[in-house]
């Protein structure tokens, strides 16, 4: 309000022309089927900064395009939580009573001042029945991107999206942004919004959180997003939509690893709507027949924490074969915390040797939520293990699981309670009639230790491998890997710099291809080429692919 409003009058008063320049313009599906947001931020502020003007390209010349309606939206300063307590205004304006997959024309900015954007295009959300018609439902998927070292993968991504044959109806991208939105006082955020521009401008950028957003309760996240539904009232944090015969959902995988911004009562709230959601998606099967998920956690691995899982052992009770980061998203509650975790407020959930558990009468057979300051509270009415996420997505039947995290990429097997549960017919390439839940690893679209490793290997000559092809018997689960994920050791191999693309041919098949872009120095065009322009542009290759064949749609269990 008042705050709010002397900011804006300061900002007016003491800003250069370039600090009214719209920067970071994206665009996401709205709540309806008929809206688009559009989102962007400036370094100062002027009544009337949030303006969008846009026309069906079909009304407008391709030289000179002219608006034919212009909205005015909403304007928010947002200050960021380091010590330079640095402002930046967040514009936020909704286009309503689109045309379903027509193409629009926009730019945003002040039309009082003239300080625009340049020219957009977007297709908006197209038709069941048109997605039927064809082209089908494409997707593509994004997850742990940073600066630089996403060069490469960003280009092909662009290339996609500037050509109208190939660009995806949606790009999802599941958490770690520009590692990370608030360093350098927020100003890393700006230049990375900058990077994606060209695609998050022209393609609904849906997206999830990670661990990479925490700080200042993950409030960057929070104020540079628009999500849909649910999400434009929790902070980004975890909403749906329906888009052709696919049902997405996103939730927040971050909720049980920061107890200083997330208790058991945030958990239960985001279990219990993630539940009705997943329950109104299945009874509206016959409409729109696949779900897919996506969050910024894995819930399986490469490299299990036993020696052997042929045939299966026991597994760990509360740990799992994968470990606890791992067994916390699948079962929505942390059953320790180590490494950064312990000395950043988190706390073990369950410990058997607690005396002071058993002193306060604590029921140590049940892992419980950590709150503030890592004190695990004593015994609710009703316990984390509440929270199961994973069973949730089986008893409801998600055909699909999308997460990053690791920066490397794994594909699985149908698997439930680190278990393989194959249907009618499960091969390395064909999925038929799965009998659960298929989980994929995306998180190599670019974080700074894969970009440091591939100038190592390049400067140095060293021609290290790239991992690639299925995996071990150790993981039973794991069905196809590709690239090293940093923090391991494992000398002799280098990273693999992926993103996914998701093709829902019809309401009985969906594909699936990993594209890997070139690293290191010639991963980027040169001369002429930019993002988005193919000229110089070196080619993506198809990793790994296979299909998902269901006959039928519905619960697991």
């Amino acid at each position: 309000g008042v705050v709010a409003f002397w900011l804006i009058a300061f900002a007016a008063s003491a800003a250069t022309a370039d600090d009214h320049a719209p920067s970071g313009v994206h665009i996401a599906f709205g709540t309806r089927d008929d809206e688009m947001s559009v989102t962007w931020h400036t370094l100062a502020s002027n009544p009337g900064d949030a303006v969008v003007e846009y026309s069906l390209l079909s009304d407008v010349s391709a030289s000179k395009p002219a608006p034919s309606s212009r909205v005015e939206g909403t304007t928010r300063a947002f200050v960021d939580g380091g010590p330079e307590r640095s402002v930046r205004f967040v514009h936020r304006v909704v286009l309503s009573n689109l045309e379903p997959g027509a193409t629009y024309k926009y730019r945003v900015g002040n039309p009082v001042t003239k300080a625009y954007s340049a020219w957009f295009d977007f297709v908006a959300k197209r038709s069941r029945a048109q997605i039927a018609a064809g082209p089908p439902l494409k997707l593509l998927a994004l997850c742990d991107q940073g600066h630089r070292e996403s060069a490469g993968v960003l280009q092909l991504v662009a290339a996609e999206v500037a050509d109208p044959s190939t660009r995806p109806d949606a790009l999802v991208h599941c958490g770690d942004f520009a590692y990370d939105l608030d360093t350098y006082s927020g100003r890393n955020g700006d230049r990375f919004l900058a990077d994606v521009e060209p695609v998050a401008a022209r393609v609904p950028y849906m997206t999830s959180q990670g661990n990479h957003e925490r700080a200042y309760n993950f409030s960057h996240y929070a104020e540079r997003f628009t999500m849909p539904g649910a999400g434009v009232s929790n902070g980004n944090a975890y909403y749906s939509f329906d888009v052709g015969p696919a049902h997405v959902v996103a939730f927040n995988a971050e909720a049980f690893f920061w107890p200083e911004y997330f208790d058991a009562a945030y958990a239960r709230r985001m279990y219990e709507w993630l539940v009705r959601d997943l329950r109104a998606a299945n009874a509206n099967r016959g409409n729109v027949p696949w779900i897919l998920v996506h969050g910024h956690r894995p819930m399986y691995c490469v490299d299990t924490k036993v020696p052997d899982l042929t045939p299966h052992e026991r597994k760990p009770e509360f740990d799992g074969a994968c470990g606890w980061e791992k067994q916390a998203v699948r079962k929505g509650v942390a059953s320790r915390c180590e490494d950064e975790y312990a000395s950043l407020g988190c706390a073990a959930a369950f410990d058997a040797k607690s005396a002071e558990s058993e002193s306060e009468g604590f029921d140590v057979s049940v892992p419980r939520r950590a709150g503030p300051g890592g004190h695990v509270a004593p015994k609710e009415s009703k316990s984390p293990e509440d929270f199961p996420i994973e069973k949730a997505l089986y008893e409801n039947g998600v055909d699909l699981y999308l997460a990053g995290h690791v920066h490397d990429y794994e594909r699985y097997f149908p698997a439930f309670d680190e278990r393989v549960v194959n249907g009618t017919d499960v091969t390395l390439e064909r999925y038929v009639n799965p009998g659960a839940t298929v989980h994929v690893t995306s998180g190599s679209g670019g974080n700074p230790e894969m970009w440091t490793d591939a100038m190592y290997n390049r400067t140095n000559g060293a021609g290290r491998k790239i991992p690639r092809g299925t995996c071990s018997h150790r993981a039973p689960w794991c069905a196809f890997q590709s690239g090293f994920a940093p923090k391991r050791t494992g000398e002799g191999y280098a990273y693999d710099f992926t993103y996914s693309r998701i093709t829902v041919h019809d309401d009985r098949t969906l594909e699936w291809e990993q594209v890997s872009a070139p690293s290191g120095p010639d991963s980027v065009a040169r001369g002429d080429g930019e993002v988005g322009d193919p000229k110089g542009l070196p080619k993506g290759e198809v990793i790994d692919r296979f299909v998902i064949s269901a006959a039928v749609h519905g619960p697991f269990a």
